[in-house]
């Protein structure tokens, strides 16, 4: 969406990081598996062992139980193990009986007595909820059409979205990606009032290739890269684009492309003016992450020690959801200062636009809103880079796309 005077109408197609939150989950698993083993009996800590380990490992929904109806699988067949609802002969005569995905584990173990269980299921419950609280380091803000109703057309005064952002800051956000191309002006007052509400908070905007530009903003030094181009290198590039006004730019913590040739696959890295400059997915993970990636231009991108291997055009393949599903703020509501704090705290927060106005991507799962294939991109390469094997639910293989005229 290029947020500006002179193309005003239509839009422009072209709190901790995951590792430290497992090591805090596993933490108090270690713990609280040292505690439950003091207060067992000594000839049930194997049998305790043996279960505690086979549900850790055998059990992917231990650390991301997304899955209320699993949950409560689990809840009964722990429940069913014990002594407490059925005595131990009844489990040999209820073989292979279990819910799905439980059987096996509730056959391979010896019954429990009932603190076990109580003990057992607090362990699994507190862990599962700590870590499905801390999933996804990501929040969406949407301008949608309700917003629109209440404020009129989009794209509104700039001094609009400062006061978003500066709410936003005091729900305590972790940082903010702005989804919109600030590169013409607009009401001088208004733009001070954006330019200032980025104070106090890391703020990501966007930028985008285009040699039709004739005079495009300066790029300051700090968001070029220093990495040697590769030999035979097909990264995108242009000479010239939509580069943030220097008001902006002054005050953003980072600066990132978003030039795309497939809409299943992103960039990390692009060329400006012969010069690698990071994309804004790249940018917005290393925010999450609170780590600056390193980078092997054609070859992979590490951070947090998880290496993710990249094509000869600097790009990493993503995977979309089966839905096209995302529980986002609306932009109105947040002004309203009518959302749960919670809700935002501790976010890297992508403030964006969903209203009819945004074109849409071709994608597996169809046309889909610029923005929601944005947000899922990035969820993606979040997932591959806190080394997430359960990815989100793949659908159809790569499907090409030529490059859009607008981003």
């Amino acid at each position: 969406m290029r947020y500006g005077s002179a193309r005003e109408p239509g839009t422009i197609p072209v709190k901790i990081s995951k590792a430290r939150q497992v090591n805090f989950v596993v933490f108090i698993m270690v713990f609280r598996g040292c505690i439950c083993l003091l207060i067992t009996g000594a000839r049930q800590k194997v049998h305790f062992l043996i279960l505690f380990f086979r549900f850790w490992l055998f059990d992917g929904a231990f650390f991301s139980c997304r899955d209320t109806p699993a949950a409560c699988c689990w809840v009964v067949a722990f429940a069913m193990r014990s002594r407490w609802i059925l005595p131990p002969n009844c489990l040999s005569d209820r073989a292979g009986q279990g819910p799905d995905g439980v059987v096996s584990l509730s056959m391979l173990t010896p019954p429990m007595t009932r603190r076990e269980v109580i003990v057992i299921l607090f362990l699994w419950l507190s862990l599962g909820i700590k870590a499905y609280g801390g999933e996804s380091p990501f929040a969406v803000v949407f301008i949608d059409s309700k917003t629109e109703e209440k404020y009129g057309a989009f794209p509104f005064e700039r001094s609009i979205l400062a006061k978003g952002v500066e709410q936003i800051k005091r729900l305590k956000a972790k940082g903010i990606v702005l989804k919109f191309f600030l590169d013409l002006p607009r009401n001088i007052e208004s733009d001070k009032k954006l330019a200032r509400a980025f104070v106090g908070l890391p703020v990501l905007i966007e930028a985008r290739l285009d040699d039709s530009e004739k005079h495009p903003n300066r790029l300051p030094d700090r968001f070029f890269l220093t990495n040697s181009l590769a030999a035979g290198d097909g990264t995108l590039s242009a000479q010239s684009g939509w580069i943030p006004l220097e008001i902006f730019s002054a005050e953003a913590c980072d600066i990132g492309f978003v030039d795309l040739s497939t809409p299943n696959r992103v960039p990390i890295l692009e060329k400006y003016r012969g010069r690698y400059v990071k994309s804004l997915y790249l940018c917005a993970l290393e925010l999450a992450l609170g780590e600056r990636a390193q980078i092997l231009p054609g070859q992979r991108v590490t951070i947090k020690g998880q290496a993710i291997p990249m094509d000869g055009k600097n790009q990493v393949a993503i995977e979309f959801p089966a839905k096209d599903e995302i529980e986002y703020v609306p932009f109105h509501e947040l002004l309203s200062g009518g959302i749960e704090p919670k809700r935002l705290e501790g976010k890297v927060v992508i403030l964006g636009y969903d209203g009819t106005g945004i074109h849409s991507l071709d994608t597996p799962l169809g046309k889909i809103r610029a923005h929601r294939a944005f947000f899922y991109g990035l969820e993606s390469l979040y997932k591959k880079a806190a080394g997430d094997k359960r990815l989100l639910q793949r659908t159809k293989p790569d499907v090409s796309l030529r490059r859009p005229e607008m981003q």
